[in-house]
């Protein structure tokens, strides 16, 4: 039994979603249509901040949303990139 809960465990509970227009970066837009884009993309969501680079670090717990989050190329309009935080 612990092979499956390490396997259940095992995905990147910190996403960095970056923009990939440097006309439109993400800490421009609202916080709250960066949540309302959120909600949309994934349902509830743990924790969300804007960190110093003006990219987005969001905590997930569940392995379903980081797989959304990690495919995800647009929010709110902006073209981004997700990758999992270091």
């Amino acid at each position: 039994m612990e092979s499956n809960s390490a396997s259940e465990n095992d995905f990147a509970q910190y996403i960095v979603i970056e923009s990939t227009d440097e006309q439109r970066p993400l800490a421009r837009l609202s916080p709250f249509w960066i949540h309302k884009a959120l909600s949309t993309v994934i349902g509830t969501f743990t924790s969300v901040k804007i960190i110093r680079s003006g990219n987005i670090l969001i905590y997930t717990t569940t392995k379903i949303y980081s797989q959304k989050l990690l495919k995800l190329e647009e929010l709110a309009g902006v073209l981004v990139k997700a990758t999992p935080h270091r």
